[in-house]
């Protein structure tokens, strides 16, 4: 069997990732997981690290580490959570902000309508009355 084209397949692979490894802008450190006789990871063996992780550990010649990891699922579920319940209160108000404006459009209407033709209905009853006054007439026609 020949291995030429699967070792020149493995090799451009590895050149691949290589070239992925040392762009990167996160720090990665890659390690063995030692494991004891039952399976029970006990230790991390330093393998290699990035560019990134060497500036950001600042473990420059030193091959040792220590890396802490928080689980943030819960913080992550309870922001997704609060973007929700916001989104749906920012919906909730204005909704309540519309119907507020419709509730006070209706009031002004009705009560300024009433108040405008109580207002004609007595200038027409007074201009009625009032015809024996021509001078005060015009003025009520003015008015209207």
């Amino acid at each position: 069997m020949d291995r030429s084209p699967v070792t020149a397949a493995a090799r451009e692979s590895e050149t691949q990732f290589r070239s992925f490894f040392e762009s990167m802008d996160q720090g990665c450190i890659l390690t063995d997981v030692i494991l004891d006789e039952h399976g029970v990871p006990v230790d991390l063996l330093y393998v290699e690290a990035n560019s990134a992780a060497v500036r950001m550990t600042g473990m420059e010649g030193s091959r040792r580490v220590a890396a802490v990891n928080q689980d943030v699922t819960l913080r992550k579920q309870a922001d997704a959570a609060l973007r929700a319940n916001a989104d749906q209160l920012r919906r909730g108000l204005a909704t309540i902000q519309e119907d507020e404006r419709r509730r006070i459009a209706r009031d002004i209407h009705d009560h300024l309508g009433q108040e405008v033709t109580a207002l004609r209905l007595n200038l027409e009853a007074l201009r009625l009355r009032i015809d024996a006054y021509p001078a005060l007439a015009e003025q009520v026609v003015q008015v209207r």
